[in-house]
């Protein structure tokens, strides 16, 4: 008898895998994309898989949100901030 297959994850969930290189448990999820066209990444690390999966939660619902806010989304925003008051 056949044994049932995990089901897929919705594309843009992220994905929970163990990296036998850091011995620990990590978490990868698609923020979206440059400005280049190149795939941008959150990779969250953990010891278990539980504290792995409330990790990648945390930031799906701080994106949803709309608390998460990259370093490249700040740096951005100085920049369109300093340009509109001309002091470049």
């Amino acid at each position: 008898m056949a044994t049932r297959k995990k089901p897929k994850n919705v594309y843009g969930e992220g994905s929970i895998f163990y990296s036998n290189v850091k011995k620990k448990w990590m978490a990868q999820i698609n923020l979206g994309f440059d400005s280049n066209g190149v795939r941008k990444r959150k990779t969250i690390i953990g010891n278990t898989p539980n504290e792995v999966k409330e990790k990648l939660r945390n930031v799906k619902n701080d994106m949803y949100t709309g608390k998460f806010v990259s370093a490249n989304n700040i740096t951005k925003q100085i920049l369109d901030e300093k340009l509109a008051m001309n002091e470049i």
